[in-house]
C-alpha cells in the first residue's frame, strides 16, 4: 500500500496524475547538459570516479526524457515562441544545437533540402583523392571528415529546422542567441550552403545588413559570427545557380518511366515529371561511380577555403588569449 501522495513506479517511469520523469534522473541528465555546454566535456560516475561521458549516451539520456516532457507542450498547445515552450525543451534545444553546430568534432555544412546532402556525399566520395581535408582515405574506405546536417522529425520538432531557404533565413538571424549560452571557441566551422537563384533573396537581403555590404551571392563565402558562415553554390555563367545545375546536362536531361525531372519541385503532373528527391535517388546515388562531378569542384574549393580562414581565426584567438581573455563575440575576429 501507498499514500496518494506518494511516487507511483513503474518501468523507471513516474505514473502520478500523469506520465514523467524521476526528479533525480531529469536534474541529472540537465546538469551534464549544462556542464557540456560551458566547458566542453560533460561527465558521469564510473565506479566512484568521475570520467568523461560519451556524448550518445547523453544524447540517448536526453532523447528519452524528450520523449516523456514533450507531451507537457503538446497538451498546452504550444506556439513557436520559444519563450512558451517547457524548460526541458530548451535544454534539449541547447544541446542539439551545440553538438551540431559549435562543439561538433568536424565541420558542419547544413545544406536547403535533403537532396543537397545526397548530392554532396556523392560528390564528395568521388572527388575523394582531390579533398584530403574533407574525405578520408583508408584501406578503400572513404569516410566523410565533415558532418552533413540532417532534417529530421527531432530537428524540425526541437531546433526549429526542416529545410528550404526560409529556414536557413531564420537560422542564420538566430544564430547569436542559439549559442549565447555556450563557452569557449568553436574548433570547427558551420557552414551554410545555399542556391544561388532566388529563393534565399530574402538570407542574401538579411546577410547584406549583418556585413554592411551588398551580398549577391558573388563572393566564395561570408563570414558571418562566430563560426559560422554562408557558401553560395557558385555561379555557372552570370545566370542564377541551384545545385541540380553543378550536373552535366545528360543527367539532368535522364528520364525516369518516361518522365523527365522537374527542378521547381512544384509541377503537379506526376504522369510527366519526376521531383528532385526521386533524381537524387535514382539518378545521382545509384549511379555515382560513373557520374562526372568535376562541375562540383569550385564548391569543394570554397569549402576548403573557409576551412582555411577558420583556421586562420582561430589561431589568432588563439593569440589573443596570451594578452587578455576575450568573449565569444571577439574570439573570432570579423
Amino acid at each position: 500500500m501507498q499514500y496518494c501522495d506518494s511516487r507511483q513506479d513503474a518501468t523507471g517511469l513516474v505514473v502520478n496524475k500523469k506520465v514523467n520523469i524521476r526528479k533525480q534522473y531529469y536534474k541529472l541528465a540537465r546538469s551534464m547538459c549544462w556542464q557540456l555546454v560551458r566547458t566542453g566535456s560533460a561527465f558521469e560516475k564510473v565506479g566512484g570516479a568521475t570520467v568523461a561521458m560519451d556524448l550518445g549516451k547523453l544524447r540517448g539520456r536526453l532523447g528519452f526524457i524528450y520523449q516523456i516532457k514533450r507531451w507537457d507542450d503538446e497538451r498546452r498547445r504550444v506556439s513557436e515562441d520559444e519563450t512558451k515552450k517547457s524548460n526541458f525543451h530548451r535544454i534539449y534545444a541547447d544541446f542539439l544545437n551545440y553538438i551540431s553546430f559549435f562543439g561538433q568534432p568536424n565541420p558542419t555544412i547544413v545544406c536547403e533540402g535533403k537532396t543537397d546532402n545526397v548530392y554532396i556525399k556523392c560528390a564528395l566520395r568521388s572527388l575523394a583523392v582531390h579533398y584530403p581535408t574533407l574525405v578520408q582515405v583508408a584501406g578503400g574506405k572513404k569516410s566523410l571528415l565533415v558532418q552533413l546536417f540532417k532534417f529530421t522529425k527531432t530537428a524540425q520538432q526541437v531546433q526549429s529546422l526542416s529545410g528550404g531557404a526560409s529556414q536557413l533565413s531564420k537560422f542564420l538571424s538566430n544564430y547569436r542567441k542559439m549559442i549565447k549560452n555556450f563557452s569557449g571557441t568553436p574548433k570547427h566551422p558551420t557552414i551554410l550552403i545555399v542556391d544561388n537563384d532566388s529563393g534565399p533573396e530574402d538570407l542574401f537581403k538579411h546577410l547584406s545588413s549583418l556585413l554592411k555590404k551588398k551580398v549577391d551571392g558573388g563572393d566564395k563565402y561570408y563570414f558571418v559570427y562566430a563560426n559560422l558562415y554562408v557558401v553560395p553554390v557558385p555561379k555557372v555563367g552570370a545566370d542564377f545557380t541551384s545545385m541540380e545545375q553543378l550536373f552535366e546536362a545528360k543527367e539532368l536531361a535522364t528520364k525516369l518511366g518516361g518522365k523527365t525531372l522537374d527542378l521547381t519541385n512544384k509541377e503537379p503532373d506526376g504522369t510527366k515529371f519526376y521531383s528532385k528527391n526521386q533524381f537524387s535517388i535514382d539518378v545521382i546515388q545509384k549511379n555515382q561511380a560513373i557520374i562526372n562531378f568535376d562541375g562540383f569542384k569550385p564548391l569543394l574549393d570554397n569549402i576548403v577555403s573557409v576551412q582555411t580562414d577558420y583556421a586562420i581565426r582561430v589561431a589568432a584567438a588563439a593569440g589573443a588569449t596570451k594578452t587578455h581573455a576575450p568573449t565569444l563575440a571577439t574570439a573570432i575576429p570579423p
